[in-house]
């Protein structure tokens, strides 16, 4: 089975647009961030324009991409790896106030509740 996540690929850290599947990453290299995005183009069966490299930095928005840091992808896809590693039963991502993505592994849907009621005001 192909998975879009690939951890030893990391051409996304050289390259303005990596494409995965049906997933892509437009790379920022002056505000050092990434977009991350569905592919729509792909699935479309119409003449959807897929965008030029040159064209993703406006075509990506609030409303088709994840945006993320490249340190904070970079730390959080290791924790995902180790996550699935560990194959909790529960899992949380979340975004901190500080606008960094994170994920969580829990033994049990208690343990969930009280993270997340502890975390109410970081969590959104």
């Amino acid at each position: 089975m192909l998975t879009d996540f690939r951890p030893w690929d990391q051409d996304f850290l050289t390259d303005a647009v990596s494409c995965y599947n049906v997933n892509f990453i437009y790379h920022d290299f002056e505000k050092k961030m990434l977009y991350i995005g569905f592919s729509e183009w792909e699935n479309s069966e119409g003449e959807m324009h897929c965008p030029e490299d040159k064209e993703f930095q406006s075509y990506v928005n609030e409303t088709n991409t994840c945006k993320i840091n490249v340190n904070n992808f970079i730390e959080f896809t290791e924790k995902w790896v180790e996550l699935k590693l560990q194959l909790p039963p529960f899992a949380i991502i979340y975004r901190d106030n500080n606008d960094w993505i994170f994920c969580i592994g829990f033994d049990s849907t208690e343990e969930m509740k009280v993270f997340v009621d502890d975390n109410t005001q970081t969590v959104h």
